[in-house]
Parts: structure tokens; sequence; C-alpha cells
């Protein structure tokens, strides 16, 4: 996943960009609500518009409650379908405040054996599996999951940013942390109990201790030391579980 980036307080690309989409942020959505806003989200869209989700129709949900989940069930609504979110209790309210018109609790129902069927079926957490999307499909149902490959579009960045303008569409945020708490965050996400999107925010103080330190470590070391050092003892902690990590 080292292509993918990494933790860092900024990044420099090409004004025209060949791997990906750039775009400026939406006007209405801050800083924050902006960077959770892309990879979910078009991922999310991508797989709509794979299954040819028509007005109408019935799409069930499946991983509501995480981040491609929160954005699938806002924008099938938006395309005027109606939706069924697969979550645990707990995070009921929160689909139901996206958008969702009925909500099943996989801890003790299995929306495979409901009478009900559906026109699609979206796996939004590579959880579920085709054969027990088959059983919930309508004839010529459509099946898409996480796990397919998808594809970033200039158009649907676009799109997205003028549904998030419009209020149409939602950036939902679980929790944000500091780039020194990236440790924490990991810990979060991997617990398995995270809602929507988990955001990184890079606070100006934090780059001008970085700075402090690099210039201290360089007056006794070279220059390639003193940032191994920042980074093998300081970046990934919070001030409060401050350990090395060399």
């Amino acid at each position: 996943m080292l292509k993918a980036g990494a933790h860092a307080e900024y990044v420099c690309i090409p004004e025209q960009w060949k791997h990906g989409v750039l775009l400026h942020k939406p006007a209405k959505l801050d800083h924050r609500q902006s960077a959770a806003l892309p990879i979910g989200g078009m991922t999310a869209l991508y797989l709509l518009e794979k299954a040819r989700l028509k007005p109408g129709q019935e799409v069930l949900v499946y991983g509501a409650s995480g981040s491609v989940g929160s954005y699938a069930v806002q924008i099938a609504k938006i395309l005027g379908a109606r939706v069924t979110a697969v979550c645990s209790a707990p995070n009921k309210e929160m689909v139901v405040q996206l958008g969702a018109d009925d909500v099943i609790d996989y801890h003790t129902e299995d929306y495979s054996k409901r009478k009900r069927s559906f026109d699609l079926v979206f796996d939004a957490v590579g959880k579920t599996t085709k054969s027990d999307a088959k059983r919930a499909l309508k004839r010529r149902g459509s099946f898409v999951t996480v796990e397919m490959m998808t594809k970033e579009k200039t158009e649907h960045l676009k799109q997205l940013s003028s549904w998030a303008d419009e209020g149409m569409l939602t950036a939902y945020i679980d929790r944000t942390y500091t780039l020194e708490e990236i440790v924490a965050a990991h810990r979060h996400v991997d617990s398995g109990r995270k809602k929507g999107n988990i955001v990184i925010e890079i606070q100006p103080e934090s780059h001008d201790k970085l700075k402090r330190m690099k210039e201290e470590k360089e007056q006794d070391e070279p220059i390639e030391n003193a940032l191994l050092g920042i980074y093998e003892s300081e970046v990934v902690y919070s001030e409060g579980t401050k350990e090395s990590s060399s």
C-alpha cells in the first residue's frame, strides 16, 4: 500500500497530474470535510454508476456506516433509489440521518434471508459475498463490491463537489486527530468501530515544532541523521504518550 501515499505535512504534485484527479475544494465545506470527500465518495459513485442505478430501484448497502458506505447511502438517495442500510445497531441513527429508508442490524438479522429483494446489493466493506447477495437480488439484479477495481474520474469529483456545495452530500467525520496522534488514529480504525471518516489535521504549530527539532539536531548531526531521528522518535506519537520507536 506504500504507493497509495504516506503520512506527511504536505505533498508536491504537478499542476497537470496523470495519476489522479485534482479539484479545488468545495466552497461550502471546510478543509476537514473536503479532505474526507474524495476517496470514499468517488469509490461509491463509481460503483453505483457501474451498477447503472436507476431512480426508484431498491438498493441494499452492506457496511453502510463506513466511509464508502456512508457515501453510497447518500448518493443512492440523490439518484432516486430507496435504500436499506446494513450496519450494527449503534450506527442506526447515523445511517438514518444520512437518508437510509430502512436499517438491518447484521448482528441479529441476515439480509440475504429477507423476503424482500433488491435491484442492487452494494458491498461497501468487502465482507459479504456474491452468493449471499444473489439470494437477496431480484432477477437481473446487480452486485458490486469495494473489492472490485475502481478508477478515479475528474467528472466524479466535480459531481461530488457540486452535491456538497448544494447541501445534498455530507462528509461524515467520526473523529479528527493531529499528525502527532497518527498511531491513535490507526488504532481507532483497526478497532472496527469507526463511523464514516477519520481525518488527520495538519496544524501550523506541528510544522513549527518539527522545524525547531530539525534545526536543533542539525547542530550536532548530518542532515540525513537529523531527519531520521525526527521520524523515529517524535512524529508519530502524541504529547501524552511520547515514546521512541527506534
